[in-house]
């Protein structure tokens, strides 16, 4: 299909039903997990599914694409892609947020903000 960030959650979202349905996995043994962009589709399953995952790792997570290239923390744009910083607070389970500081495409500060 078209890469879109749609699909992306869409394709999360499928894995995700197809763990708990199919393969009889519950929720409160799943463990997510996000790395760089990886982290949209992940932070995203995490905000919506918030009952009973055990727990989420984000490494190098993004606050949101166009932040990724500007530094403007507080304002989100309806054209950005992948806005966790606007689904964070959403989250109920425990997180673990990894982030080098010498990381050249994603600023540290993005990981600072996501706890914050």
């Amino acid at each position: 299909g078209e890469h879109t960030e749609e699909n992306v959650y869409n394709d999360i979202e499928a894995i995700y039903d197809y763990l708990i349905n199919e393969a009889g996995i519950k929720p409160s043994e799943l463990i997510l997990y996000g790395r760089s962009l990886g982290s949209g589709p992940t932070i995203h399953l995490a905000a919506t599914n918030p009952n009973g995952i055990a727990g989420m790792v984000l490494e190098s997570a993004l606050l949101s694409i166009i932040r990724t290239q500007c530094r403007c923390v507080s304002k989100s744009w309806t054209c950005d892609m992948f806005n966790n910083i606007d689904k964070v607070a959403a989250i109920e389970c425990p997180t673990l947020i990894i982030h080098g500081t010498r990381d050249c495409i994603v600023p540290h500060y993005h990981g600072r903000h996501l706890q914050e």
